[in-house]
């Protein structure tokens, strides 16, 4: 029986774990965003069951406005869920860490133009949405949510809500900078559209979206498609408890069978003739 050699089943392995390093690599360092799959419906905010609980929180931000809340403020849990809350204020651009919604390590940084008010008297859920922060729509390609310190392969959890707001505007939001088209904004992946409420009238609506990170970024873009402007109510980030654990067991196993070929090169006598 003819033996592959010590040292070409060395060179072949070194070769795989080379390869296995830069593709992790190049995934770490990959700054566009993984694509994001969108439920087709656009629900309507009834109760804080609505509220996610799959996995584990990663981010979570209202714009419930109070007094006491310096952007961001709070917190305030709602739904199993404890939201940071953001006031508005003109043209403001925060980040928020580790300081009550962020797990360690994430950052959530976003822009808004303005925002109003709407609502009073509202139960816990539904108060989480009486902030309606603006961005115009051509404004929306430099000014997009922003999730830094995800981890590759890891799968995450986008829920998103539209606000109240007085002006009849709307939201839509997806992983691609929308263009103009038709007098009206859109993208190529983007979520339903989700229509503000009204007080004393409908709910505001929200969307459900999943993808895996491609790298430690990911941008979400907000936008309408009325008036030219998305209105924005509350969004929160869950990690699925099923990330990348295939992938990893695939890479360990793949680790193991190679360890093992070497181990046999070097000692025939382990193998029967």
């Amino acid at each position: 029986m003819q033996w592959t050699t010590p040292k070409l089943m060395k060179t072949t392995l070194t070769r795989i774990l080379f390869c296995v390093t830069l593709s992790l690599l190049i995934l770490a360092t990959h700054g566009l965003g993984a694509v994001i799959t969108w439920d087709t419906t656009a629900y309507q905010a009834v109760s804080a069951s609505d509220i996610s609980n799959v996995g584990t929180q990663v981010s979570a931000i209202s714009f419930s406005r109070s007094p006491n809340y310096i952007p961001p403020g709070g917190p305030v849990t709602v739904g199993g869920v404890t939201w940071d809350s953001a006031n508005i204020v003109n043209g403001v651009s925060f980040t928020v860490s580790t300081s009550n919604s962020n797990i360690p390590g994430v950052t959530t940084t976003m822009k808004i133009e303005n925002g109003n008010t709407h609502g009073t008297g509202l139960n816990s859920y539904l108060s989480l949405f009486t902030g309606s922060p603006y961005l115009a729509d051509a404004s929306s390609g430099g000014a997009p949510i922003t999730f830094s310190g995800l981890t590759p392969g890891q799968t995450y959890q986008l829920q998103i809500w539209a606000p109240y707001y007085g002006g009849g505007n709307n939201l839509r939001v997806s992983d691609t900078i929308p263009t103009l088209s038709g007098g009206h904004y859109n993208s190529a992946n983007q979520s339903p559209t989700l229509l503000s409420g009204t007080v004393g009238g409908a709910t505001p609506q929200y969307a459900l979206g999943t993808f895996t990170a491609v790298g430690t970024t990911q941008n979400l873009y907000w936008y309408g498609d009325l008036n030219n402007y998305g209105v924005l109510g509350a969004f929160q980030l869950r990690a699925v408890p099923e990330p990348s654990t295939i992938a990893l067991l695939a890479v360990g196993t793949l680790a193991m069978i190679m360890r093992r070929r070497f181990r046999v090169s070097t000692r025939p006598e382990l193998v029967a003739d």
